[in-house]
């Protein structure tokens, strides 16, 4: 295992500059690399410690990779069927999960790729220490702080939208970076490339974009903005994303329905939770670190042209308010202030109880992660059930199928093709989709978003075992709806899905077109 000490005092020889170190093991922090007019000074290769450090990152991600269980999300990618877009988001993600699962129906190959894609952001983010002038020591430094930090931890472990997003977002912000720091626009040319394949993951990517040149606007280098290959940046971007475009177009821009719809219930959530995961986005501990990052791109003549950073998140923290998105969303600029901030923070570590200072930072942060980010604990014993939802969404889900499962054995008629499972979630619906049919469960069907655009149960569906729908919602259809019994995690643990009603109904009234709209819902 590395030792963290050990690396922060690692004498690898640092990378060659264009002005000379005053700590040739520690650098300047100030050293940036040349204009595209002048010389380019030579990169030599990562230090072996980087590489060290993102093995153990891929190593403990992986050991702990079959805790819990799936995440509702990855339930949900699972059963979705081939498409250029869905209501809630774009198609690469669930692509991955669904092609995933039918090489291998089981956690670990959705996990592996989690993890590797968890690896490539951490590369990105030491790249970005490198691009501002950081020594080996801060990108070592760079290294472990990102590679066990709070979010991007937690989302190594699940293959979510948010998973993929980090290493594009860390990708986008390093040749935005290149591109001013070096002041050559052809980077923007790279940025857009990157910009057009991210919103086949997620449409944020472009209020990202938006914000950083919001802060250009307000804080320069304002030049970048007229320069013609930024224009051309964009228009490659553009290109990228017209089939993305298309299929939103042609479909009624869905996902700005959804948007407004998700804002409209996650305002009063977001308003608190963004502001409370804010200071501890990256870790409690880390902290320091990227506000230094701050404070240096005001104290340092040489970092001048990247202050946009700072007016960018601002916006990007106000803009979120109204739009009221996930509270994780600043995460992407406040990596990059992060990667920024480990050569301040390492350059200050000058003597020996400092450089231990660093590593007990380092470590605390690296272990409180793990600890509430991966299931090192059962859940019932685990402190993370208080403080992560996404623990407690990759939980329970075969006890409470089996739930589902005895309900339909016991109430309900069970002639093939009469029956079928009505869930009011998508994570409820993909459960029983994964779980069900081993326990001998019909089809299941959900008005739930994107589920509720594919086509209703067939009319030979005469009865159903709902989940998670109240009996007074399918009452009027059916000739009768009995509540048998309620979803129980057996440690009354408060979640979701905790309490939810089993609701067995027959004798079907109307027609499913009919029955449809009301139990179709966004958010």
């Amino acid at each position: 295992m590395i030792e963290p000490a050990e690396a922060l005092t690692a004498t690898a020889p640092s990378s060659t500059r264009l002005t000379p170190s005053r700590d040739h093991r520690g650098g300047t922090g100030t050293d940036l690399p040349a204009r595209r007019s002048g010389r380019r000074a030579p990169r030599l290769p990562l230090s072996r410690w980087i590489h060290a450090t993102v093995g153990l990152q891929f190593l403990v991600l992986m050991v702990f990779s079959g805790g819990y269980g799936y995440q509702r999300d990855e339930l949900y990618f699972r059963m979705l069927p081939p498409a250029w877009g869905y209501v809630d988001q774009p198609p690469f993600t669930p692509f991955l999960v669904r092609t995933l699962a039918h090489l291998s129906d089981h956690l670990w190959p959705i996990r592996l790729v989690a993890a590797l894609a968890m690896c490539l952001a951490t590369y990105t983010h030491v790249l970005i220490t490198r691009e501002f002038g950081g020594s080996v020591r801060a990108q070592v430094v760079s290294a472990m702080a990102y590679a066990f930090a709070l979010v991007p931890l937690s989302m190594g472990h699940n293959l979510l939208t948010a998973t993929v997003d980090l290493p594009l977002w860390g990708l986008t912000a390093l040749f935005i970076c290149r591109a001013v720091l070096r002041d050559d626009p052809r980077w923007w040319i790279a940025a857009g490339a990157v910009i057009g394949l991210t919103t086949f993951n997620r449409w944020l990517i472009i209020a990202f974009v938006l914000v950083l040149l919001a802060g250009l606007v307000l804080a320069g280098p304002r030049h970048h903005l007229v320069d013609r290959r930024t224009w051309f940046g964009a228009a490659v971007a553009l290109v990228l994303a017209l089939p993305n475009l298309w299929w939103q177009s042609a479909h009624g821009w869905p996902q700005l329905t959804f948007g407004m719809a998700l804002a409209g219930s996650n305002n009063a959530d977001v308003r608190h939770g963004m502001w409370t995961l804010l200071p501890i986005i990256m870790g409690p501990f880390l902290l320091p670190f990227w506000l230094a990052g701050i404070v240096a791109l005001f104290q340092r003549p040489a970092w001048q042209r990247a202050r946009f950073l700072v007016p960018a998140l601002i916006i990007f923290l106000l803009l979120m308010i109204p739009v009221a998105g996930q509270a994780y969303y600043p995460m992407g600029i406040v990596s990059v202030l992060l990667a920024i901030g480990c050569i301040p923070v390492t350059e200050w570590a000058t003597t020996i109880p400092r450089r231990r200072a660093i590593a007990g930072l380092l470590v605390a942060n690296s272990l409180t992660s793990i600890v509430f980010d991966l299931p090192v604990l059962p859940i019932e014993k685990s402190p993370t059930r208080y403080v992560n939802p996404l623990a407690l969404d990759s939980s329970f889900w075969p006890t409470y199928v089996g739930q589902v499962a005895a309900a339909y054995r016991r109430y309900s008629p069970q002639t093939p093709g009469t029956t079928v499972v009505l869930a009011g979630d998508y994570g409820e619906a993909g459960a029983v989709d994964r779980f069900g049919p081993a326990m001998g469960l019909p089809p299941v069907y959900s008005g739930h978003n994107t589920l509720g655009w594919l086509q209703p149960p067939p009319d030979a569906a005469t009865a159903v075992v709902a989940v998670g729908i109240p009996a007074t919602t399918l009452a009027g259809h059916f000739a009768t709806c009995v509540t048998v019994g309620r979803l129980d995690n057996g440690y009354a643990i408060k979640m979701f899905q905790q309490g939810q009603p089993i609701v067995v109904c027959d004798g079907r009234r109307d027609p499913w077109s009919k029955i449809w709209p009301d139990v179709t819902h966004w958010g």
